[in-house]
């Protein structure tokens, strides 16, 4: 049996777990919201939004966070620029505007030597963390649970009602930017664990997953963040004995757990509940 616990006798083994749990758990709790608002295409748009922002990291010296980050500010805003100012409905623009930011960092890597490969930009590469950015990553995630912690009531009470929470008296504009801002932080961070392709699922599948086997939110939400964490846990610990990517496995796991909650919701809760 002692092959079960063997994953967890290497440092960068142990170190991919431990980011994977607590990253995919916060992106758990993130999707719920999503899910709520219809807002899946946006995640899906900013995770290949920030894409130009990595490879300007990897041709310059300048921060592979901050790089990032930036480039998904920027996608945000140009996306809310477009619909102030025009007709055009918000998939439309979704799309343009995230189509437009990957086909620029196919181009920037077309055109610039950059260190790596392109599928540890696209699929991620989560085994390879040094201790510099896990660091950097406790600490990026510390200080948005905290966020989350204290503005998670406010946060719930705008998502469900607009302009109830107006009327009572909440920064509605703030804390929406705050939410969109925690978003492309977690996009951001998930570069590594899943890469661009694959973080869209990781905001989307765990409050899928949820959504459809309970009607209350605060459950919801804790059951996406628990589905999402286990995900993130287990598949990097599957992708050791399969020998293949970790990404895939974080997000083949949920794909799992999102089966087994349509099938219930099918088979029993609607049986149960008609």
């Amino acid at each position: 049996m002692e092959w079960l616990i063997e994953p967890f006798s290497y440092v960068y083994i142990l170190k991919a777990h431990l980011v994977s749990l607590f990253l995919c758990a916060f992106c758990g709790f993130l999707s719920s919201f999503l899910i709520l608002k219809s807002y899946s295409l946006l995640a899906d748009a900013l995770s290949h939004s920030i894409t130009p922002g990595i490879v300007i990291a990897y041709t310059t010296s300048f921060s592979y966070t901050a790089s990032s980050f930036l480039c998904g500010l920027f996608a945000l805003f140009s996306m809310a620029i477009v619909s102030k100012s025009s007709k055009l409905k918000t998939d439309t623009i979704i799309g343009i505007v995230f189509s437009s930011f990957f086909a620029l960092s196919l181009f920037l890597v077309s055109i610039f030597t950059i260190p790596v490969k392109l599928e540890s930009l696209f699929l991620g590469d989560i085994l390879s963390l040094e201790d510099s950015e896990v660091f950097e990553l406790a600490i990026l995630l510390g200080s948005l649970f905290c966020f989350v912690l204290l503005s998670y009531k406010k946060i719930k009470f705008i998502f469900f009602d607009e302009l109830g929470a107006f009327v009572a008296g909440l920064n509605v504009g703030f804390y929406k930017i705050m939410f969109f801002i925690l978003l492309c932080f977690c996009t951001v961070a998930s570069l590594k664990t899943v890469g661009a392709v694959l973080v869209t699922a990781m905001l989307v599948a765990p409050g899928a997953s949820a959504f459809m086997i309970s009607k209350k939110f605060d459950k919801i939400v804790f059951l996406a963040t628990i589905f999402a964490g286990f995900s993130g846990f287990f598949g990097v610990y599957l992708s050791y004995f399969l020998d293949t990517y970790a990404s895939a496995m974080i997000v083949l796991t949920q794909l799992f757990i999102f089966a087994l909650c349509f099938i219930y919701k099918r088979v029993v809760y609607d049986r149960v509940f008609a």
